[in-house]
């Protein structure tokens, strides 16, 4: 099978309108934020020969340039919304390669960084979440290129480190928090400023 550049031929393992609790099976309202609610796990069928930036206006074009880190047969976490939106053939999707996560077992794909979030006591209130802040939990590989410039992956983190949040995306961190791992924050690498 051939696929355009920049998709990946992906299998749901499981209908992510559904969830199975207690052997009761229960339909799953998604009508608001629907990707907080049921993570999309797939299977990969099908890679592309290479990723590309492309041009703008290319329908395949991606906002960043990655390593293509996945191979036949890898199960992925997949932006519930690109499921949505993708081209199908039969049990079949076309998903562009930047809405995938995460490959199994737990690494973090498109220079994607998982956060244990940091509190700190706050006289008369209490422990309270500073969202400047983030332990690096789990982390993948940069992005070897972004369209705009202004972005870089270059920031040399590990686990463990405490790094600091880019003001402007400590609320894309809090919005993007994903089931999978409850309390953890998921945020891209060039969005991370700096380390304590």
């Amino acid at each position: 099978m051939r696929i355009p550049i920049n998709k990946v031929a992906l299998r749901p393992i499981i209908d992510p309108s559904k969830v199975n609790i207690g052997g009761v099976e229960l339909i799953i309202q998604t009508d608001w934020n629907p990707e907080n609610h049921q993570p999309v796990w797939m299977e990969v069928i099908c890679v592309p020969d290479r990723l590309s930036l492309l041009t703008d206006d290319d329908p395949n074009l991606m906002s960043w340039l990655p390593e293509l880190e996945i191979v036949v047969g890898d199960k992925v976490l997949v932006k519930y919304n690109a499921v949505i939106h993708a081209q199908r053939d039969g049990d079949i999707y076309f998903i562009n390669y930047e809405s995938l996560i995460l490959k199994q077992p737990d690494i973090p794909l498109n220079g994607y960084v998982l956060l244990e979030p940091v509190y700190e006591d706050i006289p008369f209130v209490g422990k309270q979440e500073n969202k400047q802040y983030g332990i690096v939990k789990l982390i993948g590989k940069p992005v070897i290129k972004y369209r705009n410039k202004d972005l870089s992956d270059d920031i040399n983190i590990k686990e463990g480190d405490k790094v600091i949040i880019g003001l402007k995306y400590t609320q894309r961190a809090q919005r993007n928090a994903i089931p999978v791992f409850q309390d953890l924050i998921l945020l891209r690498r060039a969005y991370i400023i700096g380390k304590v």
